[in-house]
C-alpha cells in the first residue's frame, strides 16, 4: 500500500486535533511525507529505517541527536492486513507522549484501512464496469466460456436472461437536448444503483450522457413497475427527469448488444414523441 503526502497529512492533522501533540508520519522509504512541522516533510527519518530494518514495533527516541531527521519521542510501526506500511511518530518528552502511543497507533491504522478500503472497492467497480462496457459494447465473438468465468470472479452470471434498458435525463418531461453535469450524472447513478440492488444479477453503466440497465428477465409489468420506481426516485432526489427505453425482448449473454440497440431505439422513439 503506497501512502500519499496528501493522506498523511489528513491523518496527523485529524490524530492531532485529539492529542494535541505535534506528529510525523513516515512511508516505507522512510521520508518524513507528513508531519505537523511541515519544514520536516521530505527529511530522511533514521529512526524509522532502524525500526523497519529491524523489525521493531516501537522505538523510543530520547534526544533530538540520536538519529538524522529525527526528534526525541515515540515512534510505532503501522499495519495494514499484516503488512507494514509506515511509521508514525509522537514529538515530545518521552514519558509525556509514550501514554498516546498505542491510541495513536490504533487510530492512524484506522484511518489507513478505511481509505485502502475505498480504494479497493473503487478498483472492484471499475473492473466490474468495464466488464459490463465489454459485454454490452464489445464483439460478440469474444461472449465465451472464458468471458463467462470472468464474470463470475465479479459475481456477474451473464447466462441469466436479462432485459436492457436505457435512459437519458431531461429538464423536463418534452426536452431532449438537455446537457447534465458531472455531479447530477453521479447523483442518478447512486439513487439508480440502490434500487437496481433489489437483485444483485441487476447491472448498470453509463454511457456518455445515457444510463443503461441491464435487469433480470421479469414480466412486462415489472419492468414498467421499476422504471415507473426509478423514475420517480430520480426526480425526486434529482430533480431531472428520465426517459427510458426497453428492449421489448429477453435477451441472452450473446444477444445484449442487439438488446442494447433495440432499447436505445425506444428511447430515441420516447424522447421524440410528442
Amino acid at each position: 500500500m503506497q501512502i500519499s503526502s496528501s493522506l498523511g497529512t489528513s491523518i496527523v492533522t485529524e490524530v492531532k486535533k485529539i492529542i494535541h501533540e505535534d506528529l510525523t508520519f513516515m512511508d516505507k522509504s522512510c521520508r518524513i511525507i507528513a508531519c505537523t512541522d511541515e519544514k520536516r516533510i521530505g527529511d530522511f527519518h533514521e529512526a524509522s529505517r532502524k525500526m523497519l530494518d529491524e523489525g521493531l514495533k516501537e522505538l523510543t527516541v530520547p534526544d533530538d541527536d540520536t538519529y538524522q531527521g529525527t526528534r526525541s519521542g515515540i515512534n510505532l510501526t503501522l499495519e495494514i492486513e499484516g503488512q507494514v506500511v509506515g511509521v508514525v511518530g509522537i514529538t515530545g518528552n518521552e514519558e509525556e507522549v509514550s501514554r498516546y502511543g498505542q491510541v495513536v497507533k490504533k487510530m492512524t491504522e484506522i484511518l489507513l484501512l478505511d481509505d485502502y478500503l475505498k480504494e479497493q472497492k473503487s478498483r472492484a467497480r471499475n473492473t466490474r464496469n468495464r466488464f459490463v462496457q465489454e459485454w454490452v459494447f464489445g464483439e460478440a465473438h469474444k461472449i465465451n466460456q472464458e468471458f463467462f468465468n470472468l464474470g463470475l470472479t465479479m459475481d456477474i452470471d451473464i447466462s441469466r436472461a436479462r432485459r436492457v434498458l436505457v435512459a437519458s435525463a431531461s429538464a423536463n418531461q418534452r426536452e431532449s437536448n438537455y446537457v447534465v453535469s458531472q455531479a447530477v450524472i453521479d447523483s442518478i447513478e447512486r439513487v439508480i444503483e440502490k434500487i437496481l440492488q433489489e437483485d444483485p444479477q441487476n447491472l448498470s453503466l453509463i454511457n456518455g450522457s445515457k444510463f443503461v440497465w441491464l435487469v433480470t428477465d421479469r414480466p412486462y409489468e415489472r419492468i414498467l413497475e421499476l422504471v415507473s420506481l426509478i423514475r420517480r426516485e430520480v426526480f425526486t432526489s434529482c430533480g431531472v427527469h428520465l426517459k427510458v427505453g426497453a428492449d421489448s425482448l429477453c435477451t441472452s449473454a450473446e444477444q445484449v448488444r442487439d438488446g442494447y440497440r433495440r432499447a436505445e431505439k425506444a428511447l430515441w422513439g420516447s424522447r421524440h414523441s410528442t
